[in-house]
């Protein structure tokens, strides 16, 4: 996953000069799926970057490299945020990144809906506005909310998570 990850962000961020760099990239443990999933909300706006994958405690090597190559210029509309890191990563990642001179976020919770309800919060601040719709998916199968990401990428609206028992709080709190 770390490769493709990197495949895909070498294919459509040149990184040659500031104009075609990414303004940030999403940092996440592709170990969890959900959050995994929900991070590419993250993808078009603010950033205009890729999401790269680490591990709770490290990055890899390829994504290390990846990260030094695209060089993100930031994004102006996120107080200059290089890299944000979502999900339950260490803060030795995190050290990492900074110690390579870029700016970081993060975006936390307890669980993949305080995640998501978190990356939707994180995203209508940055662009300053309120989704006006969102995208409900399965915390419980992953074949149900994959088709989902190609649309959140893209698109100004948040992914939410349900399981097959109701709405987590964090769901409900986000809706309203």
């Amino acid at each position: 996953l770390v490769e493709a990850a990197v495949i895909v962000s070498r294919t459509t961020w040149m990184a040659t000069n500031d104009n075609n760099r990414p303004g940030g990239v999403v940092l996440v443990n592709p170990e969890d799926w959900r959050t995994a999933l929900v991070s590419a909300n993250l993808i078009h706006f603010p950033n205009n970057g890729p999401v790269l994958f680490v591990n709770r405690e490290s990055i890899p090597k390829l994504t290390l490299q990846e990260l030094q190559r695209l060089k993100p210029t930031g994004v102006e509309a996120n107080r200059g945020v290089q890299v944000i890191l979502v999900g339950n990563i260490s803060e030795r990642v995190e050290a990492q990144v900074k110690q390579l001179g870029f700016q970081v976020d993060r975006v936390t919770g307890d669980n993949p809906a305080a995640i998501a309800q978190a990356i939707d919060t994180y995203y209508a601040k940055a662009a300053g506005e309120i989704p006006s719709s969102v995208i409900i998916g399965s915390m419980d199968e992953l074949a149900y909310t994959v088709p989902a990401v190609n649309w959140i990428a893209h698109m100004p609206e948040p992914l939410l998570y349900v399981t097959k028992t109701g709405i987590p709080k964090e769901t409900e709190e986000a809706l309203r």
